[in-house]
């Protein structure tokens, strides 16, 4: 599983909000999931920004395992 954090910048925002999968590759095995990061994020302290982020993960985790079951049904 590949999780990648887009994280919002002065030149570029993500386009959605919350958590998606991405491109799902069977002959490497590999999964991709994106987070979009609130650009309000940075005003939490440390220990909310780590909550955060480790809820993320474990969505992540939720999420591509569901989309594999998901896919190996059909």
């Amino acid at each position: 599983m590949d999780v990648v954090f887009h994280v919002p910048g002065p030149l570029l925002t993500p386009d959605y909000e919350g958590i998606r999968t991405g491109t799902l590759s069977r002959r490497d095995r590999l999964i991709q999931v994106q987070v979009a990061v609130p650009a309000d994020l940075g005003s939490l302290g440390e220990q909310e920004v780590c909550r955060h982020l480790a809820d993320r993960l474990v969505e992540a985790v939720d999420l591509a395992k569901a989309t594999v079951a998901r896919r190996k049904a059909a």
